[in-house]
């Protein structure tokens, strides 16, 4: 078997930060009868849920296969429809419909433009599709072509260890029924006796996490999901896989709260399951009183703050934003991203975006609501996706109630721990309502947080402000790339201070319309 040596300390990173993929959504397809290329990494069949297909002799293959077998990392933007990928100190950024793209900054011109293609019947939403022989060349990856078998094989620079233990799949099933009692299940299956290779259990906090480490194993397989978690009843959140420099593979369980499983043997120790008791309860969010700043100077609009802009009305001038015309308030929470969004995780791996936006924008949301806003979410606390852009803004648009427009996100720069840091609030465009509320939030996290430095009020096309009707604004709370500010924004006690200061600038911010 081949055993991926191209660095083992940066497979461990890109493997524990794998998305996890729906069962439903991948269908392997026979050897015989197939018009489709096949793709063969270091001897390795690599199966997808969109087939690669073949454009002026270039192959082109899902991004998600470049993330999981040729080592690198995907970043995708759907607000300008771009894809960028990393393997080390290597950087090639793409465009949809676009042969212009960059490699560390310097510009290169493809035979064949990226492009997307709807998975198979019974998956969901469609796939980047990127050239592979370019990609894998750039990363500095072998790639072949037999034309007989219409076969494309990429050799990572590999050597062989049939002696060690081989991981080939991990499942995850939730909502499994025993004994009338709900539990997580998740199933490892290797070509060799788990129980002989197990050295080492292990529970962690902050997060709550639960390892086991595997003496002369590699894990060369891949991680399925029965359905989508449910982290409503199941503690489990994700479940993750990577292989350490000494040989040594570990299996990460993601979890809610402090949780040890049963673990079970098959009878040739080949396959382990891992069973966790589903005895969750939704928690309720018990909202902070929002403190009043004394002694502080809050930012108040002036004259100049009702500047004419071109677009939609509600981003015009104060005197066309009327929010208290239906006799109530109501504001639209989007916590960005999701548990299966590409990348977006401190270096460490102690800290997911999508985590720490779904905290603080449902506190921010308890605040509000304490105070008798209404608010309206873009995703679910039990729902772990990540929904298009578009999805989002149809929340916002979809209900003419809505008198304003929350994004909440936290930022990150760069490849590696760097000092780029402090919070930021954007708006689309300078002048009318939009950036009034920006500000008076800006004031606001002036006024209560001191440990963040602020970056100030900016302006951005970001797709959620841009496509809203009413007025919006996007809050970047710190970055999760700086080894300070991730601390703060990990802290359950910090977030309550973000949050308030949040619901303190929309609250001073609709005052002035009363």
């Amino acid at each position: 078997m081949n055993i991926l040596k191209k660095s083992l300390s940066l497979l461990l990173i890109l493997c524990m930060t794998a998305v996890l993929i729906p069962l439903a959504g991948l269908t392997a397809s026979a050897d015989e009868g197939e018009t489709n290329p096949r793709i063969y990494i270091d001897g390795q069949k690599i199966q997808t849920d969109v087939d690669p297909y073949i454009v002026n002799d270039r192959t082109l293959v899902p991004v998600a296969l470049i993330v999981n077998h040729l080592g690198g990392t995907s970043e995708w933007d759907g607000a300008t429809q771009s894809v960028t990928l990393r393997y080390g100190n290597t950087i090639i950024r793409m465009q949809i419909g676009s042969v212009n793209v960059t490699v560390n900054g310097q510009a290169k011109v493809l035979d064949v433009a990226p492009t997307l293609k709807v998975v198979k019947t019974g998956g969901d939403g469609a796939r980047t599709m990127v050239p592979l022989r370019f990609v894998g060349e750039t990363f500095g990856f072998q790639v072949g072509w037999d034309g007989d078998s219409t076969t494309v094989y990429v050799e990572t620079g590999t050597s062989v260890d049939d002696s060690a233990t081989t991981i080939r799949s991990v499942y995850l099933f939730p909502h499994q029924i025993y004994a009338d009692q709900l539990y997580t299940y998740i199933t490892v299956n290797a070509d060799q006796s788990l129980r002989d290779a197990m050295i080492l259990q292990h529970s962690l906090t902050g997060p709550y996490r639960y390892y086991i480490d595997f003496d002369h194993t590699v894990f060369l397989g891949s991680i399925l999901e029965e359905q989508t978690q449910d982290v409503s009843t199941s503690w489990v959140t994700g479940v993750r896989v990577g292989n350490l420099s000494d040989g040594t593979a570990r299996l990460v369980v993601d979890l809610a709260a402090a949780q040890e499983p049963k673990v079970s043997f098959s009878d040739t120790g080949k396959e382990m399951t891992l069973s966790f008791l589903e005895n969750r309860t939704p928690e309720p969010v018990t909202p902070p009183s929002v403190p009043t700043p004394s002694g502080q100077q809050i930012w108040t609009a002036g004259a100049s703050d009702s500047v004419t802009v071109t677009g939609t009305t509600k981003y015009d001038t104060v005197e066309n934003y009327v929010p208290y015309s239906d006799g109530r308030l109501v504001v639209c929470i989007d916590p960005g991203h999701g548990m299966t969004t590409g990348g977006k995780r401190s270096f460490d791996g102690t800290l997911r975006e999508w985590e720490f936006n779904r905290s603080v924008a449902y506190k921010l949301k308890g605040i509000l609501e304490s105070n008798g806003i209404e608010c309206i979410m873009t995703v679910a606390w039990e729902d772990q996706t990540d929904p298009p852009l578009a999805d989002r803004v149809a929340v916002a648009n979809g209900n003419d109630a809505v008198d304003l427009f929350v994004s909440i996100h936290a930022n990150a720069y760069g490849s590696s721990w760097n000092t780029a840091n402090g919070w930021e609030v954007y708006a689309y465009q300078k002048g009318g309502v939009s950036e009034l509320a920006a500000k008076y939030v800006e004031a606001s996290k002036n006024a209560l947080i001191t440990e963040i430095r602020d970056r100030g009020f900016r302006t951005s096309d970001f797709y959620v402000i841009k496509n809203t009707e009413m007025p919006a604004i996007l809050i970047e709370h710190g970055f999760y790339t700086n080894v300070s500010e991730v601390e703060y924004l990990k802290s359950d006690a910090f977030r309550d201070r973000l949050a308030q200061s949040d619901a303190q600038g929309i609250l001073n911010f609709f005052s002035i319309f009363r």
